[in-house]
């Protein structure tokens, strides 16, 4: 049944896909010019199936837009679902917003980019879903020269029921607008074959690890002693060492309260203290001693030990 399942999803995502998004081969979407150009263009040339997963969490986000949707109407508001922008004088940009709000046949719309994730990012939208946001309004701009157009991104975790709307991104933002387009174009010549794919701008970081492109990437290149440059990720590396040590001294504390709680008690196996319920136990437990099971019985010890794979990661900070 699960193979049904996901044969079905499939189906479903590919005919909404026509239905909404059309060949998107032929075009440079918002989700295109978000991220690496470099991943965008081998995505297009040569595009991968998603796994299972993926195609669930894309259904996901359906989902999300509906609940936008149903919430939208509830109270009142007018507004467009997949509405079709395509500069005029380059018709190879195109987008299909998720919500538009508004007329721009009266001068001001906004936009609505609605995302799903389990992690709904608590202070800032992550900037490949702002680029989205500007890449749409710099088409509706471009579509209605002189229109004051305003978006903001909605990320919501269907799971936990979490949602954030985040600021509103508007005109002053024309620079950032502008560049996507620019980005657009860049990535439609070199699809086009004018220019070479080497002049794509490749931008590492944590979406590297699910890339299917980075075999080829110059990014993911080795120096002669075969390390690998990081930099990509380099504020992924300072937060885990940040939160390594902090976790260290919590186990510490955690510790010598634990031992200040059991030296007040001594004797006692019960306690309490402002609504808190304490309980001490002890019990002894058996464990296998295999340090000299292994020094009396080597050929039994072998004959039952499985290897079994482990990945550890060691990191250190140098001067260099």
């Amino acid at each position: 049944m699960e193979k049904a399942i996901i044969n079905g999803i499939r189906g479903y995502l590919a005919a909404l896909s026509q239905e909404t998004l059309g060949d998107r081969s032929l075009y440079v979407g918002s989700s295109d010019v978000s991220g690496c150009l470099r991943k965008s263009y081998f995505n297009k040339i040569s595009p991968q199936e998603h796994e299972d997963k993926t195609l669930v969490h894309f259904v996901r986000g359906h989902i999300a837009e509906d609940i936008v949707a149903f919430a939208m109407e509830n109270q009142g508001y007018k507004f467009t679902r997949q509405y079709d922008a395509s500069h005029p004088d380059f018709p190879y940009l195109k987008a299909h917003i998720d919500f538009l709000f508004g007329n721009p046949e009266n001068g001001r719309v906004s936009i609505l980019e609605c995302k799903s994730s389990g992690q709904v990012p608590p202070d800032s939208p992550y900037t490949g879903w702002t680029r989205q946001l500007a890449y749409q309004m710099a088409l509706v701009s471009s579509m209605f020269p002189g229109i004051d157009v305003r978006g903001r991104v909605l990320c919501i975790d269907v799971t936990t029921g979490n949602l954030k709307v985040y600021p509103v991104m508007d005109m002053t933002s024309k620079p950032l607008m502008d560049d996507m387009l620019d980005r657009g174009k860049t990535l439609y010549q070199a699809l086009a074959g004018d220019i070479p794919v080497e002049m794509l701008d490749v931008e590492p970081g944590p979406m590297c690890g699910f890339c299917g492109h980075r075999d080829s990437c110059p990014a993911m290149s080795v120096d002669g002693d075969g390390i690998l440059d990081l930099s990509g990720i380099l504020s992924e590396l300072e937060r885990f060492q940040d939160l390594k040590a902090k976790i260290e001294d919590l186990k510490q504390e955690q510790e010598r309260l634990r031992q200040t709680i059991l030296d007040f008690m001594a004797a006692s196996t019960y306690g309490k203290a402002n609504g808190f319920i304490v309980e001490k136990k002890v019990s002894t437990c058996s464990r296998f001693d295999t340090t000299r099971f292994k020094g009396q019985y080597p050929n039994l010890y072998d004959e039952f030990v499985v290897p079994s794979e482990q990945v550890k990661l060691f990191i250190k900070k140098t001067d260099s």
